[in-house]
């Protein structure tokens, strides 16, 4: 049962409601009060905390190494990867801008790209592209150098060779987002956590009433969806498909030598440093059918590999593995995300194609705008 109080204040006269609070959905949040400040803005999110992947990522501040951004160029084409790269880059600068590089720890670490000995075809092929793809950022960006060599000085004989992003890094996702929800709460957007949609139907005047968990009956003028891989259970046309990432953290360990970002596999493998610890996720790629999921579990299957990644290439000596956990996120046949308007007064920001923390905050001013010009 709400009070008159609670009734006024979150459920009636909404002017904008966002379903999913994540990176997405909070940054059209604080786009949206910004613009208009007098605005009421309310942002809905099924779980205690953000439940897609935006604190469930692996904390990499990147938009590509050469080996993923060559996958894609064979298969969409030299313009479409040079606009991949630039939106990716200027999405994570305006990451940086708008939150403050101290307040997500960011670290310029770079982004080191390793390969094996037994892919020294895919290395030729990697280095042979390394001037087209600092061109790129030449011409586009205005960077120098972006991709070199670069040594390796841990793990196991079985790595050959490197190639450096020395524009990528690190940041902390936690703090990232507590940052975020505090600078959405100073501008007045309002939140209900742990509130699950069931339903919505228009109302009178092209409004909405969202039929919610807890007996929530919420009207609003504009719904707004930044639902991300859990979108198409609420808007069934659209072309989202759900992938689940896993990741493991192992305890501290004593003298760790890795330091940085790195990418394997054309970046289905990952791991970077956590203080003295090893962050390991991905795998995805030896398991594709199960793990195509909006199923929020870890996989016994996957973790297993992933152990046995980290002891064949990271680290040789047995470590115990203290967390594990999964993110669960969108693609498509199209990288590109999905900013559009549904229908009157009904709006969509989704399918961030794994690059969450790089495109999510530009995605969500995007969108944002695109209400605003409506």
């Amino acid at each position: 049962m709400l009070s008159f109080w609670e009734s006024k204040s979150w459920i009636e006269n909404n002017d904008y409601t966002i379903v999913g609070g994540g990176l997405v959905g909070i940054q059209c949040a604080i786009h949206l009060k910004l613009k208009m400040p007098s605005s009421e803005v309310l942002v809905i999110e099924r779980g205690v905390l953000p439940s897609g992947a935006s604190t469930k990522n692996a904390g990499f501040a990147c938009f590509g190494s050469i080996g993923e951004l060559e996958s894609d160029r064979r298969s969409m084409g030299e313009d479409y990867i040079q606009s991949l790269i630039m939106e990716r880059y200027e999405g994570l600068q305006y990451l940086k801008e708008s939150l403050g590089e101290q307040e997500i720890d960011f670290e310029k670490t770079g982004g080191v790209e390793l390969f094996t000995s037994k892919e020294q075809a895919h290395l030729t092929n990697c280095k042979m592209m390394i001037p087209f793809y600092n061109n790129v950022m030449k011409n586009a960006l205005n960077i120098n150098d972006c991709f070199s060599l670069d040594k390796i000085d841990f793990g196991s004989n079985l790595l050959s060779s490197a190639i450096k992003n020395n524009e990528e890094g690190a940041i902390n996702t936690g703090r990232m987002m507590i940052t975020l929800i505090k600078k959405a709460y100073t501008l007045g957007v309002k939140f209900l956590w742990s509130t699950f949609i069931k339903s919505y139907t228009k109302g009178d005047k092209q409004s909405f009433i969202i039929e919610a968990s807890n007996d929530l009956c919420i009207h609003t003028d504009h719904l707004l969806f930044t639902t991300n891989a859990f979108t198409k259970s609420l808007i069934t046309n659209i072309e989202v498909e759900p992938f689940r990432n896993q990741v493991i953290v192992t305890r501290p360990i004593s003298n760790l030598s890795l330091n940085g970002t790195y990418h394997m596999k054309n970046g289905y493998v990952y791991f970077r440093n956590v203080g003295n610890r090893i962050l390991l996720g991905g795998g995805r790629h030896k398991f594709m059918k199960d793990e195509a999921t909006t199923e929020i579990e870890t996989s016994e299957q996957v973790i297993l590999w992933l152990k046995s990644f980290l002891k064949q290439y990271i680290h040789q000596e047995e470590v115990e593995i203290e967390y594990a956990w999964s993110g669960i996120l969108a693609g498509g046949n199209d990288k590109s995300p999905i900013i559009k308007k549904i229908d009157e007064n009904l709006y969509v920001g989704v399918r961030l194609g794994g690059m969450g923390i790089a495109i999510g905050s530009l995605v969500g001013k995007r969108l944002a705008d695109l209400v605003i010009s409506n």
